[in-house]
């Protein structure tokens, strides 16, 4: 494709057709279809100018989709990997409220445990680690744990 500006705004109105994007990822789906720094940025400022991308909207909608099968920490992690400024990050989930974590906790945990023979002298590490690669706290980490134990 030509390095226009008119074809870098069809680039990015078409990939924003079948997705919601980051400002930072349709700047690089930009650059990787070929165009220079400058139509990528005055392309990005044009689909902006008409509300087609907006950062804050989109942490809003991830934490909303997410909530629930994803850790605070997760998502937190997830959406400034997708270039989202932490400032915007933390008012989406001011804005947002808090949630709690424990049913999805209990959840994973369950599931799981049912993978691990319960005599395994590791179990319990092996539970904790799987639930802290997911970004769960430690002391509801513990806490899950702990209760799972005493129902089982």
């Amino acid at each position: 494709m030509e390095d226009t500006l008119i074809n870098a705004k069809k680039k990015a109105m078409t990939l924003l057709l079948d997705m919601d994007r980051t400002e930072k990822d349709l700047r690089d789906k930009l650059k990787r279809a070929g165009f220079s720094e400058e139509n990528r940025e005055l392309a990005v400022a044009y689909v902006k100018s008409y509300g087609y991308i907006n950062d804050e909207r989109y942490a809003k909608h991830f934490i909303e989709v997410n909530r629930g099968r994803k850790s605070e920490r997760r998502m937190k992690f997830d959406l400034a990997n997708k270039g989202i400024a932490g400032d915007i990050i933390e008012q989406a989930f001011l804005e947002a409220g808090d949630f709690d974590e424990m049913p999805e906790i209990r959840r994973l945990l369950e599931k799981k445990a049912r993978t691990l023979k319960p005599e395994d002298p590791r179990r319990k590490e092996k539970l904790s680690a799987f639930l802290s690669r997911r970004g769960y706290k430690t002391g509801d980490i513990i806490r899950a744990i702990e209760e799972n134990e005493r129902l089982t």
